[in-house]
């Protein structure tokens, strides 16, 4: 039996996380995914010096391994107009395209929905953002522990009294990345209907609202901020947290 996405190439141009974790989710389940990176060092997240490890003598950057798994990867100057033309060929002929750069950075380099639906129409343009596709942050970066803050999520996770807990890298984003993963999925189903590509969108601010959309909730039906309440007053002893004996 094969697998699912068997004969789905997808393109993918991301930095970091949140897109190419988006890219790896359906490489697992076998599509053909090709990501593009720049000749000069590659995707950032290839820097990131403080997730390597050293296995039998070799720097291995285990995060960055973790989120591009399953790709195959072309290195293109997309500042270039020969980089852009082979971009375009390869994504005339792709299923998904996929990146977390930000709006006007693909709208300068040529790679914006309205160009590429014009080379493919059938494409499922798979477009991730820090802050959503309006409002006055539309266009700002984001990293996931900022939109943590942002998102209510942080004040709540805390004791009382005590700043936030620190969000381990990449949380936030593999969540939202589940869910741009889901929206392709959805949208290549509306193409086998109807033969129609489209363009999908998942944000930062949007799936960590979501995670959080039972205390928000809570704040719209009864007006008050959610109870941040002490591990030591918990109402319910079976819904807390207790140290244990260690093995």
């Amino acid at each position: 039996m094969g697998m699912p996405l068997e004969g789905i190439r997808v393109v993918e141009l991301g930095a970091f996380v949140f897109g190419p974790h988006t890219a790896c989710h359906l490489g697992d389940m076998g599509a053909d995914v090709i990501k593009i990176e720049h000749p000069a060092g590659g995707d950032p997240g290839r820097g990131v010096t403080t997730r390597m490890v050293s296995i039998a003598g070799t720097n291995y950057n285990y995060v960055f391994e973790q989120d591009n798994r399953n790709k195959r990867s072309v290195a293109l100057d997309l500042g270039q107009a020969t980089g852009r033309e082979i971009a375009h060929k390869l994504i005339e002929k792709a299923d998904v395209f996929v990146s977390n750069l930000q709006a006007q950075i693909l709208k300068k380099l040529g790679l914006d929905y309205e160009t590429l639906a014009k080379i493919n129409p059938r494409l499922i343009y798979a477009f991730s953002s820090g802050w959503d596709m309006c409002g006055p942050d539309k266009d700002a970066p984001a990293f996931d522990i900022v939109v943590f803050a942002r998102s209510g999520l942080a004040a709540i996770m805390s004791e009382p009294g005590y700043p936030p807990p620190t969000l381990r890298s990449g949380a936030g984003d593999h969540v939202a990345a589940l869910n741009l993963a889901f929206g392709i999925m959805l949208a290549l189903f509306h193409r086998q209907k109807t033969g129609q590509g489209q363009m999908v969108h998942a944000s930062l601010l949007g799936t960590l609202i979501e995670v959080g959309s039972l205390n928000l909730q809570d704040c719209l039906s009864s007006g008050r901020d959610v109870p941040i309440m002490a591990r030591k007053s918990a109402a319910n002893p079976l819904w807390n947290y207790y140290r244990t004996r260690g093995r």
